[in-house]
């Protein structure tokens, strides 16, 4: 019950079809030569506590995570809310 050949190439086209050109435009605009680049310097204001990573590293790999662990459980219908549902998982222990 593994992928098919088939399958693998057409994932692995659409992830360099889609990808490919994000990265080449992003490299290009960042080893052009001709433009003088002026490094950008967070402000006093913005407070930076580090232990807010891992709170936001939860953040970015919840979605994943539980439409991974669900299949089989929940339906297609449900899982395609569970990157929406995710922040809200997340805001109090942020914002408290």
């Amino acid at each position: 019950m593994g992928l098919t050949i088939q399958q693998v190439a057409s994932r692995a086209f659409l992830l360099l079809g889609t990808t490919g050109p994000l990265f080449a435009t992003y490299f290009w605009i960042n080893q052009r030569n001709s433009v003088e680049h002026a490094p950008l310097t967070m402000p006093d204001w913005v407070p930076f506590l580090p232990i807010l990573a891992l709170p936001y590293l939860a953040l970015l790999w919840t979605p994943t995570l539980g439409i991974q662990n669900s299949r089989g459980m929940v339906g297609p219908s449900t899982a395609k809310w569970f990157p929406w549902i995710a922040p809200f998982a997340f805001f109090p222990v942020v914002t408290s």
